[in-house]
């Protein structure tokens, strides 16, 4: 995660503070916007974490089932692990909301088998579940201010001016 991000991992500061001290890393999962690379060191920009149900639940492409029926693997490289009863279960879970999104789809405008419409209740409770996690992941991020945007700044004039030298018209607002 790129070092200005509000994502970042705190600085290295001298722990003579009475505030506790974490050397515990937690694994996490982060979707980004973009990657740079600079001095061998790469750093991720428009960063957002990602529970690792959401990966199990709705990740990948294709999924790899062993003999038990239980998940493995996603898209070839994203491994599972856990104990094999939950790992049974996400599969059953994928496999069921992929049936669901097929029969939605050949009748929108039906309700769904009343079996179909609890599984999604179930999967609903089982992400609420991830809250906990997500706020001990949030509590090891540094707190940084932040600030709620309603509209990105207007552009600068030399930039509204290239426009208008493009055929863009130049026309704001």
């Amino acid at each position: 995660v790129g070092p200005t991000s509000v994502n970042a991992p705190p600085k290295a500061k001298s722990f003579s503070s009475t505030a506790p001290r974490s050397d515990e890393r937690m694994p996490s999962w982060w979707s980004y916007g973009s990657m740079q690379i600079s001095n061998r060191q790469g750093f991720l920009r428009a960063t957002t974490l990602v529970d690792p149900y959401h990966v199990a639940l709705f990740g990948g492409l294709t999924t790899t089932v062993d003999d038990s029926g239980a998940l493995r693997e996603v898209d070839g490289w994203i491994e599972l692990r856990g104990p094999r009863p939950t790992l049974r279960a996400l599969a059953r879970l994928r496999a069921a909301m992929e049936r669901f999104i097929h029969l939605r789809v050949l009748e929108p405008g039906g309700a769904g088998p009343e079996g179909s419409r609890a599984l999604l209740r179930e999967v609903v409770s089982l992400l609420g579940t991830a809250a906990p996690r997500q706020e001990r992941i949030c509590a090891s991020l540094p707190e940084s201010l932040t600030q709620h945007v309603e509209m990105p700044p207007p552009l600068p004039p030399h930039s509204l001016r290239r426009a208008r030298e493009a055929g863009g018209g130049g026309k704001t607002g």
